[in-house]
């Protein structure tokens, strides 16, 4: 790819080969799995629901994730889906007048070796997931998580009753994990998110829906992510998949 260069090379040969069950096929844990195939040990993902399907918004991803996806061979296939950012521009909330522009790529591949850009949730999820059964990945569907061995030991329980056991167990099930809560209820901790005084709103408005706004359809024709500022608060945009713009709203919340 032209944007990469990476003289990183390291055979991982591990000690002893671990038996690794993975908590959701989401991002993170298709990511880990892959990660750990290619250390040479045997991965088993859960993931509760039936047919994993694409969901989810505009991720943003820096150098050091497209570096790492090049390192598993996946970045040419997603470079596809991704739009390599040319800038950011600063703009005026009450006029949309620019502020001041911030270049983004080739500058930043130059300068870091691997790309900026930006692209659909799903992609990433569905490229991960060809590359993670690829690499050897098993992966179970409806099989949903319930429970962790009350000692903590590397043994799962599924929805059914059925145990599971392996070497370790990885909890990749996001913000509303299931084995997270019971960790913390052992510790007699509160298993919530900490308020970051920000409320952030996640949208995606369909190219379609554009059709007759010329200034909108500008918009996705273009590189260029957007952030409209104000003092207490501000918009990220920008467009994803050449079929949608994504926005994100923040403002001060109390939760």
């Amino acid at each position: 790819m032209e944007y990469y260069r990476d003289e990183w090379k390291l055979a991982i040969i591990p000690e002893k080969k671990l038996n690794a069950i993975l908590i959701s096929a989401g991002i993170a844990g298709l990511a880990t799995g892959i990660a750990l195939r290619q250390s040479g040990h045997h991965v088993t993902i859960l993931e509760q629901v039936l047919d994993i399907a694409e969901v989810g918004a505009g991720i943003q991803m820096p150098p050091n994730s497209t570096r790492i996806l090049a390192r598993w061979e996946v970045l040419d296939k997603l470079s596809e889906h991704i739009n390599f950012m040319e800038a950011n521009s600063l703009r005026s909330w009450k006029d949309d007048t620019e502020l001041g522009r911030v270049l983004l790529m080739p500058g930043v591949a130059d300068h870091y070796g691997a790309p900026l850009g930006v692209i659909h949730g799903g992609d990433l999820q569905r490229i991960l997931l060809a590359a993670a059964v690829k690499s050897g990945c098993e992966i179970r569907t409806n099989h949903k998580v319930v429970k962790v061995d009350d000692n903590f030991e590397a043994r799962i329980q599924l929805l059914n009753g059925e145990w599971m056991e392996g070497d370790v167990v990885i909890a990749a099930d996001g913000i509303k994990s299931v084995i997270r809560n019971q960790i913390a209820a052992a510790h007699k901790h509160l298993d919530r998110a900490t308020p970051t005084g920000d409320a952030a709103y996640r949208f995606m408005i369909p190219k379609e829906n554009m059709s007759n706004n010329k200034e909108a359809l500008n918009l996705m024709s273009t590189k260029i992510g957007m952030r409209w500022l104000d003092a207490g608060g501000h918009i990220v945009a920008y467009p994803v998949k050449n079929a949608a713009y994504n926005m994100v709203p923040i403002h001060p919340g109390k939760t």
